[in-house]
């Protein structure tokens, strides 16, 4: 998942003598040549690319003879790990030869990283990776080539810097070449609202293409799918509700009519009507795209009703169909109930595993979703095998197999501070005959609230008695204990430090006042972007609210609202009460490269991010209480 900058040297590995570096590929030091006269920088399904790599043109090497190793880093998809090939030299030339089977590759991205003797003065090091469109057997790009080069313009995958002239500037040329490619005309549609910061001018010019195609098509579904997408990209939601209506009219067993049924499912609050509603979903939609997210959003419906009779059917069902890791999240919650019961613990056995090998094969590609940092991403995706984990050593534990019930529980501990964890871990350390330990995670597992820790603490104090009446001071350790959780999750938080300029603005207020980031030094700044349409946003700012009661004499409370009509902001911060400051967006939110709201960014007292938060999480009050409280003290 992360990219190559991001990775470890992979030099170190074998030698402390080693530099490893991934270099500038100046285009001058670079031979990029096809079995083909006029195809250089093109790359043909099928046919070996000849690359070539001159060390003596790499400005940043000052020998070029102390250079070891070169490795070629190909992408073939902006979001995919890079296939490593090493480079042979030859006659002072460093050469790689790579050829392209998959078709569903429609450009090839690529970079060097190279080795060199620790004695060798390195200047610097920057990546800038050099691309190739696939062609077609007429020399011409293959559909979707200019689309992926424009994407990687984008940001996508963070092989590029942003650049939307560029990005512009590819996708025109793939609608030139396929005016029919309806994502293509989408992203384009994307970038020219981006470009434009959502100008009327622009909305209506977009508005004014899609009518004219729904006027020439006005049956075809994939046309109708494309005007929906459309129509709500620019606001005009009531005209997408029309066209969405008119679609499922015309096809009531369509995935349009499926999303839409689903949507309205999910809707009902009453957890038995719901679960029946999703039954004959299954029914109905039997080739949905929808499936999984079904069954699973079922089994959570039945572990709520605790059906128990059905779990196993659905389990089943989902163990079959299962690829993603939605399907994932429902098999770890069925097995989770089955080893709490103590029944079916084959089954439950065979539902985690396949969830950890979903989870671990989905997410090695995945990019973090809009709403989340990198960094929270990877901690959510540690937390869910961590979770997962604790589960299939609990199962473990119920079957007999201490040792490897141990081994799972303890690695689910290094990733988590959970309390089903520690007293899992603390129950099979005590089946293991290992009291001292056992003590240790009851005692951890008994400093949280709830019934698992009262249980835990009951076991703590019982067995604390029993083997060491004489030794140290009970309480005394449990305050110890209590005080290493504290301090765990403090570090966790605090590890999560960015450090990077926050981006000068001045914006209008609700209050028509003007309000200016630079103006405001010497204060630790509280700044969340947020939108009236968002649930998220309404639930992060109540928990602001309550924030503010006890921080805001000492940290200045500011927010965005994104929307672009400032009457609907007012009425909301009416009709919710928000007493906080509120700006209207001019911009901004493009110069903090913003992805989703609700967004957070905590900024110290000399203008630079320290924390960034996207979306909303349960303990987010606390997060930004202790971030809040360091960067005071850090004055």
């Amino acid at each position: 998942m992360k990219r190559i900058f991001q990775m470890k040297m992979l030099s170190f590995l074998f030698s402390t003598f080693l530099i490893c570096l991934f270099l500038i590929i100046e285009e001058e030091a670079v031979t990029v040549a096809v079995q083909r006269d006029d195809s250089s920088q093109m790359v043909y399904y099928g046919e070996p690319v000849f690359i070539q790599i001159d060390p003596s043109k790499l400005n940043y090497i000052e020998s070029p003879q102390d250079i070891s190793q070169l490795q070629l880093f190909v992408y073939a998809h902006l979001l995919d790990t890079p296939e490593m090939i090493d480079m042979k030299k030859r006659n002072g030339i460093w050469e790689a030869v790579y050829t392209l089977t998959d078709t569903s590759v429609k450009m090839l991205m690529f970079t060097v990283q190279v080795e060199v003797s620790e004695k060798q003065s390195i200047i610097g090091s920057q990546n800038v990776f050099q691309d190739m469109l696939v062609y077609d057997e007429a020399n011409r790009p293959v559909q979707g080539a200019h689309q992926a080069r424009a994407l990687s313009y984008t940001g996508l995958g963070g092989l590029r810097n942003e650049d939307l002239d560029l990005a512009v500037q590819e996708i025109e040329k793939e609608l030139e070449l396929y005016p029919d490619n309806l994502s293509a005309r989408n992203l384009f549609y994307t970038l020219l609202l981006k470009a434009n910061n959502y100008s009327s001018r622009i909305r209506n010019q977009i508005k004014r293409e899609i009518d004219e195609m729904l006027y020439r098509n006005p049956t075809d579904e994939n046309t109708m799918n494309f005007a929906i997408g459309g129509y709500r990209l620019i606001g005009e939601m009531d005209v997408a509700q029309k066209v969405e209506d008119d679609l499922i009219e015309q096809n009531p067993k369509g995935n349009q009519a499926s999303v839409k049924t689903f949507d309205e499912i999910m809707q009902i609050e009453n957890t038995e009507d719901r679960a029946q509603r999703l039954d004959g979903f299954l029914v109905a939609f039997p080739e949905s795209p929808l499936m999984e997210l079904a069954l699973s959003n079922l089994a959570s419906a039945v572990i709520e009703l605790d059906d128990l009779a059905r779990l196993t059917d659905i389990g089943d069902r989902l163990l079959y169909a299962s690829t993603t890791p939605t399907a994932a999240s429902g098999l770890a919650g069925i097995a989770g109930v089955l080893s709490e019961k103590q029944i079916e613990l084959n089954r439950a056995s065979a539902y985690i595993d396949r969830a950890l090998t979903l989870i671990r094969s989905s997410t090695l590609s995945m990019e973090p979703p809009p709403e989340m940092t990198e960094k929270e991403w990877e901690e959510r995706i540690h937390l869910t095998e961590a979770r997962y984990r604790d589960i299939l050593g609990w199962i473990h534990f119920q079957q007999g197999k201490i040792e490897s019930s141990i081994t799972e529980l303890r690695k689910a501990a290094e990733e988590t501070s959970q309390p089903g964890v520690y007293y899992h871990l603390a129950e099979a350390l005590n089946a293991s005959g290992n009291t001292d330990e056992a003590i240790l995670y009851y005692a951890r597992a008994a400093a949280f609230d709830g019934e698992i820790a009262d249980n835990a603490y009951d076991k703590f104090t019982d067995h604390w008695l029993q083997f060491k009446p004489e030794t140290e001071d009970m309480d005394l350790f449990y305050r110890q204990q209590k005080e290493w959780i504290d301090n765990h999750y403090r570090d966790n938080v605090l590890s999560q430090r960015i450090n990077r300029r926050a981006p000068d603005f001045e914006l209008s207020s609700l209050r028509n006042e003007r309000i200016k980031l630079s103006d405001q030094k010497r204060s630790v700044v509280l700044l969340c972007f947020w939108a009236t349409w968002s649930t998220s946003s309404e639930m992060l700012l109540e928990t602001l609210k309550l924030l503010y009661e006890n921080l805001g004499q000492k940290v200045l409370f500011l927010t965005i609202a994104v929307d672009m009509d400032e009457s609907d902001i007012r009425d909301y911060v009416i009709e919710h009460r928000i007493a906080l400051p509120v700006l209207f967006n001019d911009g901004t939110d493009e110069d903090y490269q913003l992805q989703g709201v609700p967004t957070l960014f905590l900024i110290d007292q000399n203008g630079e991010i320290q924390f960034e938060h996207k979306g909303y999480r349960s303990d987010i009050e606390r997060l930004l209480m202790i971030e809040a409280e360091y960067l005071l003290a850090s004055r």
